[in-house]
Formats: structure tokens, sequence, C-alpha cells
């Protein structure tokens, strides 16, 4: 009798992990759908963040440090050909903690062109237009005066002309701060050109 009743517990037992692994294999397949559900959702969140973040950058790339970086590649991608791309790849960018309360005095100087010299400076392309007059920061106007070095990182200031040609034109001022994967240009602030306030 014991032996019966043990053999009519195992097609019993048997079907009830079957069951289980039913139930376990619907529950994988509907998680997997889930999984996949919410990947699209934020795919098309991420879509339309940055969507979101282009059209601020076309708006105003002053609002904050993401969307002027934004606006700078936004201008590199309209102004760099397929050929300049290659030769001069954007580099590393950041935004100094001062650099966008230095705009207003942008004087004569149009945003989009301030975003277009960010982009030649940003791929290194500025070092070879003349009419940028890209050179160190120095302390002072004097011809020997030391070359800026900020002492925490060993970043070296440098500055350049944003209206070609112009002696008297705003100078944007920017650090190439050292890194083992290369520098990094970090926008410090937009100033005359006989300003030679810095901030660090």
């Amino acid at each position: 009798m014991r032996a019966v009743h043990q053999a009519g517990a195992r097609p019993e037992r048997g079907a009830r992990l079957e069951e289980e692994r039913g139930a376990a294999v619907s529950d994988r397949r509907e998680a997997g759908r889930r999984v996949q559900d919410l990947q699209k959702q934020l795919r098309s969140e991420r879509s339309r963040s940055q969507e979101a973040e282009q059209r601020a950058a076309r708006e105003d790339p002053t609002a904050s440090e993401r969307s002027f970086l934004l606006g700078v590649r936004l201008a590199y991608a309209r102004d760099f050909g397929e050929g300049d791309r290659l030769a001069y790849p954007l580099g590393r960018m950041r935004v100094g903690r001062s650099f966008l309360g230095t705009l207003p005095t942008l004087d004569r100087v149009p945003l989009e062109k301030l975003l277009e010299v960010c982009a030649q400076v940003g791929s290194g392309r500025a070092h070879e237009i003349p009419g940028r007059s890209v050179h160190p920061f120095r302390t002072s106007e004097q011809g020997g005066a030391p070359y800026r070095v900020r002492a925490r990182d060993d970043a070296k200031a440098w500055r350049c002309s944003l209206v070609d040609q112009t002696a008297g034109a705003p100078r944007l001022h920017w650090w190439s701060v050292p890194g083992p994967d290369g520098a990094t240009v970090e926008f410090a602030s937009v100033n005359h050109h006989e300003d030679f306030s810095l901030p660090e």
C-alpha cells in the first residue's frame, strides 16, 4: 500500500514541477517583453531629451554649461567638413565656473561667432588661423612677462582674438588642462583685449 502511495505521489510531484517550470518560463518571457518595452521607452526618452537639448542650445547656448558645449558641438558639425573633422577632431572641453558670467561683456561679437571660435579652439584648428592670433596668456602686456600656469593642475592659459584682424577685439581665454589622455580645453572667460584678469 505504501509503495502504491509513493508511486502515485511521483506523477503528482512531476506534474506540479512541470507546472512551476511552465509558469517560470512564462514569467521569464513576460519579463523579457517588459525589459524590451522599458528599453524602447528609455531610447525614446533619450531621443526626446537630446532633441530638447539641441533646441535649447540653438535657442540659448548660454542657458547652462551643458547647452553651451552642445552649441559648440553644433557649430563644429556645421562649420567643419568631413575632411576637416578628420584632421581636427573635437577634443575634450569643459566650461569654467565663471565663463558664462563673462559673456555679457561680448560687444561687437555675435554669439554664433563665439561658438565658432570655441569649436576652432576645441579642435586645435584655431592655432593655424592667423586671424585668431592664438598665443599664451601672460601675466601682463610686457613682452617678458611670465606665462600663466594654474598651480593646482599645471594648466596653461591661452587667449585668442574673437574678431579677425581687429587689434582691440574681445579675447577668448581658456586653460589647457593636461591629462593622461591629452589636454582638456577649459573655457575660462571672454574679456576685452586689455583685461588681464583670468578666472581660475
